[in-house]
């Protein structure tokens, strides 16, 4: 247990998830992070246990993050969409549920949404990027630079060596995360970063963006919220000719991790989707 937030695992296609919760309520928030973030729960914490307060919240970990075990299958959209479909089946959430991405899970967003719109309540999506060009699908392979440079760093040795307050302060920066939390999270990020179920999501990612926008009619009736930041603001304007009920919320200056930036501003609008 983190925090009040219960740890627990479910198994999927003969493979262990795990999941974190707190909170009750009718409406579900379900939390996933960015691509390559070795903990997730770590990464959503201050959200998470914000809007507990009020409401049902998971934060999730997908296949190869966190705790939950690799799998060695493909990575695509539908397979994500479809192995949170299972998670929600399992603990009973049918309905109203308030899905909020980061980053690459912004697309697993849409996708669930688009697969299983009976179920979505509202979409949060932040820091999104839209992907409908050659041009910028091949922008995104920027990541395999990083990807690459820390499997050296850590096949080198120098990423097991590195002292836990160094890697702290790369991991976390100014955020206050509890010491439980941050002791698995340097565990996971020594072990998992960047392994095999983690880039072959990326993989075949790219290969999905061109899919992802088409046919998003059922989309109509969910509202949307894309956080921005200056940087972004005007790719995430061109989600208004996919999906028209969405709001482009603009919080200025940040780094990509506008949640870590601005969690209490981020926080507002989810609840806002909650009401």
């Amino acid at each position: 247990m983190y925090n009040g937030f219960i740890k627990s695992e479910i198994t999927i296609n003969d493979k262990n998830m795990t999941y974190y919760e707190k909170g009750q309520g009718d409406i579900t928030c379900i939390f996933s992070c960015g691509w390559a973030v070795p903990f997730p729960f770590a990464d959503m914490f201050e959200l998470a246990d914000i809007i507990s307060t009020q409401h049902r919240c998971i934060i999730l970990d997908r296949f190869g993050y966190g705790f939950s075990d690799c799998n060695d299958g493909k990575r695509n959209f539908n397979n994500i969409t479809q192995e949170t479909k299972m998670l929600c089946d399992r603990l009973n959430i049918q309905k109203n549920i308030i899905f909020v991405g980061h980053s690459i899970s912004t697309f697993h967003a849409i996708d669930l949404a688009k697969s299983f719109p009976e179920i979505i309540k509202g979409l949060v999506l932040i820091d999104s990027y839209i992907f409908v060009s050659k041009i910028g699908r091949f922008s995104f392979n920027i990541n395999w630079i990083v990807a690459y440079f820390c499997l050296l760093l850590k096949k080198l040795g120098i990423l097991s060596k590195m002292n836990d307050s160094k890697l702290k302060r790369i991991l976390f920066g100014h955020r206050l995360i509890p010491e439980d939390v941050a002791v698995d999270a340097l565990l996971i990020t020594r072990e998992r970063l960047y392994n095999k179920t983690v880039r072959n999501e990326l993989k075949c990612a790219i290969n999905d963006f061109k899919l992802l926008y088409k046919n998003l009619d059922k989309l109509k009736s969910v509202p949307v919220i894309a956080i921005c930041r200056d940087a972004t603001f005007g790719n995430n304007r061109k989600l208004l000719n996919y999906i028209q009920n969405t709001t482009i919320i603009n919080l200025g200056k940040s780094s990509h991790f506008i949640h870590h930036i601005y969690p209490i501003k981020v926080a507002e609008q989810i609840s806002e989707l909650c009401i």
